[in-house]
């Protein structure tokens, strides 16, 4: 969903779990309630019904997702549950990650995991 948003695409969907807090309704995307079917319509023949508005969903979600990814504290987060996946899984994958770590994270903490 997040690589859908930095791309440009807005998004349309449901209020389940943790997508409330990457989508804003009516900003960056749509949110319709979980199982709501006559909702989830709507908001198709709405998000394509008006082109302009699709675009500009779609470019406050590209906004909001780079804001979210510069964000130090934040992105050093994602790399981190990268990094505890990787050392779960093979050492190749641990060594790619580990290459390719954001400035901001420093080696001792990159070396943590193995």
């Amino acid at each position: 969903m997040l690589e859908a948003m930095a791309t440009g695409l807005p998004v349309l969907a449901t209020t389940h779990g943790g997508i409330p807090e990457a989508v804003t309704h009516e900003r960056t995307g749509l949110l319709v309630p979980e199982r709501d079917e006559a909702a989830l319509f709507r908001a198709m023949c709405q998000i394509t019904a008006e082109t302009d508005q699709l675009y500009i969903l779609g470019q406050a979600a590209s906004r909001a997702v780079r804001a979210w990814a510069t964000n130090p504290t934040l992105s050093g987060i994602v790399w981190v549950s990268r990094v505890s996946l990787a050392c779960m899984s093979t050492a190749s994958n641990r060594n790619r990650l580990q290459t390719c770590r954001p400035p901001h994270i420093s080696r001792a903490a990159a070396r943590r995991c193995e």
